[in-house]
């Protein structure tokens, strides 16, 4: 638990002063006490959730972007990301608690120089979060793709259990085809949505070593490396007033595993996360703190090990 609150509290803390970094809005002489010329843009997201008492009682689950490239800028760049699923105690019935942090360099090719000039939509590298965006501007291309390298560090919250991984991934972007997805949800709106819904779907192909670190192996297994398929989805919209609806599920495939790993199911394995969140700022459309309903299931890296959450409470971006 002290763990837990150390990494909240430093998250709390020094992104702040990492948010001065650029930011216009901010007077200028309030200088940070940390300064890091190098990062241009930053994100976090909080998310503070009571969950059910046999699973741990409560969590904290963030996401923590570090990036060269300042917004509304397609060109490429380096990024730190750091995602977390982690829960205060009990951790033994809740085997949905995992970090993984991710260096990476990413690029997005372009379509043509004619849409250099006029293409407003960016992306957060690494986030759920458009923020910062023009929304009620037009979008002027039918699709956006990504293009990265990484290499991850994926942990489990105490650090016990760890394995290494490095490869490529794509995103695409594809706003046409969310549009087409978002039709439903139309009905189930009361106000006039001026923003976009956000439909990605991304390939990863890893090459995993340290297995020997983890849950995954039995005695008799000798492999300490495997490969490693990933396909997953992200869509985002609003439904009802003001209310967002996000839906993130990721598929993985661990390639050539041996005997002992398909003994236990762990050869294929999947992720889902379904969130409410609901604004709780004066300014609705502009709202940064909000009361969100979350519900999880599947398994993640590195142990693999399935489990669900279901949990509410105050989700936050910086």
């Amino acid at each position: 638990m002290k763990k837990v609150i150390l990494i909240t509290l430093v998250l709390l803390q020094i992104f702040p002063l990492l948010k001065a970094q650029d930011n216009e809005e901010i007077d200028s002489s309030k200088t940070p006490l940390i300064n890091i010329p190098i990062v241009k843009s930053e994100n976090l997201n909080i998310d503070l959730k009571y969950i059910d008492p046999e699973k741990g009682q409560f969590g904290i689950d963030y996401d923590l972007v570090l990036s060269t490239k300042k917004e509304n800028n397609h060109s490429s760049s380096f990024n730190f990301k750091s995602r977390g699923f982690i829960t205060v105690s009990n951790t033994n019935s809740n085997s949905l608690n995992t970090i993984k942090n991710i260096l990476n360099y990413t690029i997005e090719p372009r379509f043509s120089e004619s849409q250099k000039a006029t293409t407003t939509r960016t992306r957060d590298v690494g986030t759920s979060i458009v923020d910062g965006q023009d929304v009620s501007a037009k979008e002027t291309r039918p699709l956006y793709v990504w293009l990265d390298l990484h290499a991850n560090h994926e942990t489990s919250q105490d650090f016990k259990d760890y394995n290494y991984a490095a490869g490529a991934s794509m995103v695409v972007d594809a706003p046409i085809i969310g549009r087409i997805i978002d039709i439903p949800f139309q009905l189930l709106r009361t106000n006039n949505f001026q923003g976009f819904n956000k439909l990605e779907v991304n390939a990863a192909f890893d090459y995993v070593w340290g297995l020997e670190n983890t849950q995954l192996l039995s005695d008799t297994t000798s492999i300490s490396s495997i490969n490693r398929a990933t396909i997953g989805g992200f869509f985002e919209t609003e439904v009802f007033s003001n209310i967002r609806f996000v839906c993130n599920v990721e598929s993985y495939f661990l390639l050539d595993a041996p005997e002992s790993i398909k003994r236990i199911s762990k050869d294929e394995n999947y992720f889902l996360q379904l969130r409410l969140d609901i604004p709780i700022d004066k300014n609705k459309d502009k709202s940064n703190k909000y009361i969100s309903i979350k519900y999880i299931e599947g398994t993640l890296p590195p142990n693999f090990n399935k489990g669900y959450v279901l949990g509410a409470g105050l989700f936050m971006t910086f």
